[in-house]
């Protein structure tokens, strides 16, 4: 039976004059690495800190593999009986990275003229298909945004021409230089880029009392893009007659193969009720993180849940007689195939141990994990 789930527990025990509040805040601050976690093939899935009477305990569940799994179809030529394609029948829900895809060897018993046996090789890609809600958090307004940042594969650039290997979109921005004196009607825009029946990305800036460009959000990421495009702070100066505008502020913009995932945000009572895919986004080569308009509480954790989006065929193989079974295997279960619940374990260690106790400047006690 394949691993579905690990619990991790912390405690500390209430000592130095701190109190049971102030430890419950700061056991419960360090945020779980879930770059990490996603290495291994698990995913975040509750996160809860409960005080005692003389000590605060977190408890962290960990979904290890989907719900339910991905699944696909496999098509063969007759003629030599090479896997020409594979095609996703069911996404699956809850991977947090690529799955590995296989099929049984092929068939040496097929009669007829000698042939090579060969398995083939498949390479899988990922979209979301949902979100999960693992803390709702507070002090939301009315009209939150969420932005899915990273997980698509960088393009090429072809280093003679400038141009992409794909049409590609803006998965992500950084301000390189602040500059300074911008005013309010300051704008972020993108030239430079031949689009293909997509458009150019748009975004929207945070300016410091001092005209500083501290923040970039991006609205729109774009898509169908040939070229790297040129962002840039285009500053009209406060009485838009093109003087006195703000100067310095130089933008790098970050590029995906595809498109990116977009959603939109359920909020009640200044929490967050959910999310709804609008845009699964495409093809993800890792899980993308995702990032909420801001709060004046404490900050939600959203976690996307991912499905297959399609699958490459990177060696046909050879000999098959019949289309073969495709099987998804979860990244956590492929490592440990065969493995015991108490072997399993061992992958997590002591994962937020050291964190916590920087976090509390106490000792605090891990549990073994618990892996079923």
């Amino acid at each position: 039976m394949p691993f579905t789930t690990a619990t991790l527990v912390y405690t500390v025990i209430q000592g130095g004059g701190a109190s049971l509040n102030d430890l419950n805040a700061l056991m419960a601050l360090p945020p779980v690495p879930q770059d990490v976690l996603a290495q291994i093939g698990a995913r975040l899935n509750s996160d809860v800190t409960v005080s005692g009477l003389t000590s605060v305990t977190r408890t962290i569940g960990l979904s290890l593999a989907p719900s339910p799994t991905g699944a696909a179809t496999a098509i063969r030529q007759p003629n030599g009986g090479a896997i020409i394609a594979a095609i996703v029948t069911a996404p699956g829900k809850g991977y947090s990275a690529i799955p590995l895809i296989t099929t049984p060897p092929p068939d040496k018993t097929e009669p007829g003229e000698p042939r090579g046996f060969r398995g083939a090789k498949f390479l899988g890609r990922l979209d979301v298909q949902d979100v999960a809600v693992v803390n709702a958090g507070d002090g939301y307004g009315g009209s939150v945004q969420a932005r899915f940042v990273g997980g698509l594969q960088p393009p090429r650039v072809d280093p003679a021409t400038g141009v992409l290997n794909a049409q590609s979109c803006v998965q992500g921005m950084t301000i390189v230089a602040q500059g300074r004196g911008y005013s309010s009607f300051a704008q972020v825009q993108f030239e430079g880029s031949t689009v293909v029946g997509g458009r150019l990305p748009r975004a929207g800036l945070l300016l410091d009392s001092k005209g500083r460009v501290i923040k970039l959000n991006i609205v729109d990421s774009g898509q169908g893009m040939l070229e790297v495009p040129s962002a840039f702070v285009w500053d009209p100066g406060p009485a838009k007659d093109g003087k006195n505008g703000g100067k310095g502020a130089v933008l790098s913009v970050q590029m995906g193969i595809g498109t990116v995932a977009t959603a939109t945000v359920g909020v009640a009572a200044g929490s967050i009720t959910g999310l709804t895919i609008v845009n699964a986004g495409g093809p993800y080569t890792a899980m993308p993180q995702i990032i909420l308009s801001d709060t004046s509480g404490t900050p939600a954790v959203v976690v996307p849940l991912m499905g297959l989006h399609s699958i490459e065929v990177l060696d046909p193989g050879e000999g098959y007689a019949i289309d073969p079974a495709i099987t998804v295997t979860s990244v956590f279960n492929d490592y440990y195939a065969g493995s015991t619940a108490a072997q399993a374990a061992l992958a997590f260690g002591d994962l937020m141990k050291t964190l916590l106790e920087v976090s509390v400047k106490s000792p605090v006690a891990a549990a073994t994990p618990i892996v079923t």
